[in-house]
């Protein structure tokens, strides 16, 4: 048996999916083990080649094993998560996908078709316990072969609590039943069921009463039209949380707003679709248009200016780190603008917010209205800081901005070269609203957002905690209603 982990960091919630071929008939099963407590993880193998049971060796019991056997079933093993299904034999002269998806109580794990289709799938529930660990992949010699493995961490706001509820309404034609009617109904991945109603066409409401598990009776008369509520189901933990954007998926750009403008001082910000401006390509976010059509400004570093903040949820204490390039040599190619009240307003002005950024010849820089110890940008000498070792006018390195604002102070910190002097601004305690990325007269990289929000202590808390929560959206919802028109007894 042999076994590969992936070391760079532990997994909570998150989807996997690989591709997987057999090396040979009545070989041993490949393996996905998640939960690993070290690096060195804790085997899974099966004792004979058509053995029922798998055995851990190394006497760990913290693992759980994601197994596709030969025959075709589907097994999920270990103390805090047990099941399986049996399915058909597996084509053994083609690879497979197989996807594993762990989420706040459940496992769900699903082989697939060569045309796409899932061939089968098995969900089982996640013990309480379980905090997450290292993901490793096992197979037994030269019995499978593994490709294009893809590990996507869930974020807060996949896992969080939101607000709202959804509803679904099914017309009962002519040809229902009289009496009574069945209708199974199951909410999927974070809903629950809220409420059943039925109704007659002059408005007369019928009795609904559960008759077996996600089934439910309906007697009393002809219903004319059935309404399913299901509402966001509330999740029972409450770790600390880090609201992340990896920039590797168009969908990203839904949860943000955009705006633009040909210079910030002259003409007002105007709304724009963001994916008209923004682009995610191989895996980072950029700005990849520059608009030099007024040539009035010259080199105004603050000619075309374009700001993407996050919309729904705002912060007031927090540590943000993103990474980032120049788009050109001079100018400057952007940053982080926070506590931005009005995403068309100019961060020189009233709720416009401040500006967190470096110019590309090294020089750290806040500017923005709120700031309390003069404007940086416009004080050379009081607030501009020179990052040590910045590569200046480089355009192919990336940079890490790492950001901490506390208490009324805000830290700047490059590359982790500035901590000995850093760019601080002191800004009003409650200072509070949005944040969004920013691009100034030049092109713009953009990867790996992260923003943590801490308390008046620094301590870290969750969005829910910091009085923020995503806006639901309907189109989220997954559900399956089934209705029985026939009579029975």
């Amino acid at each position: 048996m042999g076994a590969v982990t992936y070391t760079k960091q532990k997994y909570k919630y998150f989807t996997l999916t690989a591709e997987y071929r057999f090396y040979q008939r009545n070989a041993p099963w490949p393996v996905i083990s998640f939960n690993q407590p070290d690096t060195t993880p804790e085997m899974f193998y099966a004792p004979e080649i058509w053995g029922s049971k798998i055995t851990n060796p190394t006497g760990g019991d913290s693992a759980i094993g994601a197994v596709v056997e030969y025959e075709g079933n589907l097994r999920v093993y270990g103390r805090m998560a047990n099941a399986k299904v049996n399915s058909t034999a597996i084509d053994d002269t083609q690879f497979h996908k197989v996807q594993l998806t762990v989420t706040p109580g459940q496992v769900y794990l699903a082989v697939y078709n060569t045309d796409g289709s899932v061939a089968k799938e098995v969900t089982t529930e996640l013990a309480d316990s379980y905090e997450g660990g290292y993901i490793s992949l096992m197979l037994n010699s030269r019995s499978t072969f593994f490709r294009n493995v893809s590990i996507k961490e869930f974020t807060y706001a996949d896992m969080t609590q939101k607000e709202g509820e959804e509803q679904v309404i099914v017309d009962l034609n002519e040809r229902q039943s009289a009496n009574p009617i069945l209708v199974s109904t199951t909410a999927k991945r974070f809903y629950e069921l809220k409420s059943i109603s039925a109704v007659s066409e002059d408005g007369i409401s019928y009795k609904v009463s559960l008759y077996s598990t996600n089934t439910y009776k309906i007697e009393g008369g002809k219903p004319l039209r059935l309404t399913v509520t299901y509402q966001k189901r509330k999740l029972d933990y409450d770790q600390e949380y880090t609201l992340k954007y990896y920039f590797d998926w168009k969908e990203e750009l839904d949860d943000f707003v955009a705006t633009r403008t040909p210079h910030p001082e002259e003409a007002p910000f105007k709304y724009v679709a963001a994916n008209d401006i923004w682009k995610i390509s191989n895996d980072v976010l950029m700005k990849p248009n520059i608009d030099v059509s007024d040539t009035s400004q010259g080199d105004n570093v603050f000619a075309d200016f374009n700001i993407l903040m996050l919309k729904d949820i705002k912060f007031r204490n927090f540590e943000l780190t993103l990474q980032y390039k120049h788009g050109k040599a001079g100018g400057y190619s952007g940053g982080i603008i926070f506590g931005l009240e009005d995403p068309t307003a100019y961060c020189g002005n009233k709720d416009g917010g401040i500006f967190a950024m470096v110019e590309s010849d090294g020089r750290g820089t806040l500017y923005g209205k709120s700031l309390r110890n003069a404007d940086l940008r416009l004080r050379p000498g009081e607030g501009i800081i020179n990052i040590p070792g910045y590569p200046q006018w480089d355009t192919t390195q990336i940079h890490t901005m790492k950001l901490r604002v506390l208490d009324g102070k805000v830290v700047m910190i490059i590359d982790d070269a500035n901590t000995e002097d850093p760019v601080v601004g002191l800004i009003p305690k409650d200072y509070y609203g949005y944040i969004a990325l920013a691009v100034a007269n030049n092109k713009g990289w953009f990867d790996n957002l992260t923003i943590q929000p801490l308390d008046e202590w620094g301590n870290k808390i969750t969005l829910a905690e910091n009085e923020n929560q995503a806006e639901f959206k309907a189109e989220d919802i997954e559900t399956d209603t089934w209705v029985d028109n026939s009579e029975w007894d």
